[in-house]
């Protein structure tokens, strides 16, 4: 009967191979903190234009205008207005309204922050506008064009930057990547 050897079968590296895996797992964790302070950063900045009512400088956006009436058309009110007839009976396609606040407060949409959100249309494309371009590139963007002129009038409405990351985001973000980067890395 011969005598096997059951030696432990070790699989050796060398230093270079060894360096070379390491850095892939550090790219692999850096790549995953990345998204995770991307997505949280985007979801930042959505909250605060659209339901905060802040400019990218962190400031109220501003007030809607409370003095000057304003005709709204069915098409412009997402909900059903009347319009009401004419007296010659014709009807009218237009209701007249104090100020487009009044308005706003008519349908029972917010007035007390400009938040940019009548039909949710601007707001659901900017939370389903980010794309990975690379490992380390995402972009936000708005995938109608109807969007990009809305915001692009938006911020030349109120004269500020909207759509940009504010102060507090960039800080968040990278906070964010360093607390994902030590989590990941504790397994």
């Amino acid at each position: 009967m011969q005598e096997q050897n059951n030696h432990n079968s070790h699989t050796y590296m060398t230093g270079d191979e060894f360096i070379k895996k390491q850095k892939q797992k550090l790219q692999a964790v850096e790549e995953k903190a990345f998204k995770i302070a991307v997505f949280d950063s985007h979801r930042l900045m959505g909250n605060r234009i659209f339901v905060n009512g802040e400019s990218a400088d962190e400031t109220k956006t501003g007030n809607y205008n409370s003095t000057k009436p304003i005709y709204i058309g069915e098409g412009q009110s997402p909900r059903q207005i009347k319009t009401g007839e004419f007296k010659n009976g014709k009807p009218r396609k237009t209701q007249k309204f104090s100020s487009y606040k009044a308005f706003r407060s008519a349908i029972g949409a917010q007035t007390n922050i400009v938040n940019l959100n009548l039909f949710g249309i601007l707001q659901n494309d900017f939370i389903t506008g980010l794309r990975k371009v690379d490992n380390a590139t995402y972009e936000a963007i708005l995938k109608q064009g109807v969007n990009v002129k809305k915001a692009r009038g938006q911020e030349k409405h109120w004269g500020k930057k909207i759509f940009s990351l504010s102060k507090h985001e960039r800080a968040q973000f990278l906070e964010t990547v360093k607390r994902e980067t030590i989590l990941i890395m504790r397994g």
